[in-house]
């Protein structure tokens, strides 16, 4: 079980979990993060989505985000320590 970060204090903390699974194949390795119906990060990943589609600029500053994410963590024994890093850019593109 993890949890999103938690942007809004007028909020339950418990609407910010999530699970998350992990396909450790190395030839295509995944993490997939499922969300309770109510998690307020429901409606921003769809934003956020919109916006990549939007917006080249922001679409790859935030693929090179993910590259240098992946491979400071590709060899983590926590699989999330990838999508925390990524924690910067969100917060940096508001």
């Amino acid at each position: 079980m993890g949890q999103d970060w938690h942007t809004d204090p007028e909020v339950p903390a418990e609407l910010y979990r999530k699970r998350l699974y992990f396909r450790p194949d190395p030839a295509e390795p995944a993490i997939l993060h499922v969300r309770q119906l109510g998690n307020p990060w429901h409606r921003r990943t769809i934003l956020f989505r919109d916006r990549l589609r939007a917006e080249p600029a922001v679409r790859e500053a935030y693929e090179a985000a993910k590259l240098r994410a992946a491979e400071m963590h590709a060899g983590d024994d926590d699989y999330d320590d990838y999508t925390r890093a990524k924690s910067d850019f969100f917060r940096s593109t508001r």
